[in-house]
């Protein structure tokens, strides 16, 4: 299966710390491919060129964003009152940590940007080209950001 485009925030410190948190869950390869793709998350920088609030875009594999969404339910499980813990020995604030990690980067990478990031790649929204966008890119950014950011701090 081929890869997506998808708008997550700029944040590099909160991403690197992501990356290494769902890598220790999902398998190596996967977990290789994850902190490949998300390698622009985790140095993007807040230019003067981005439109505010600022977006970074990287291609990802559906099947790599499934595989965190299925680590995250198979580790959210152990959580239930009744359950058994993992069989490594984690504490539950740990794992508690962890699976919320796995779903928030499971709920931004899985997030369809729809026509909204298409407005923006035909603007160059993701290169410094983007320096005087027409309103319906800024429009369409600012709507695509409230979608991201409304995640991002829930």
């Amino acid at each position: 299966m081929g890869e997506v485009r998808r708008a997550l925030p700029v944040a590099p410190a909160d991403w690197r710390r992501l990356v290494d948190s769902v890598a220790s869950a999902v398998d190596r390869a996967t977990a290789r491919r994850l902190r490949s793709a998300l390698l622009p998350a985790t140095t993007a920088r807040r230019e003067p060129w981005r439109l505010s609030p600022p977006l970074v875009f990287v291609r990802v594999r559906p099947e790599d964003v499934a595989e965190i969404g299925a680590a995250g339910r198979r580790l959210g499980t152990a959580l239930l009152p009744g359950r058994r813990a993992p069989a490594a020995p984690v504490a539950t604030e740990a794992l508690a940590v962890l699976v919320r990690d796995l779903a928030l980067v499971h709920g931004l990478l899985d997030l369809d940007p729809g026509e909204d990031a298409e407005v923006l790649r035909h603007w160059g929204a993701d290169g410094p080209l983007f320096t005087a966008p027409p309103p319906v890119a800024v429009a369409a950014h600012h709507r695509l950001a409230a979608r991201i950011h409304a995640l991002w701090q829930a």
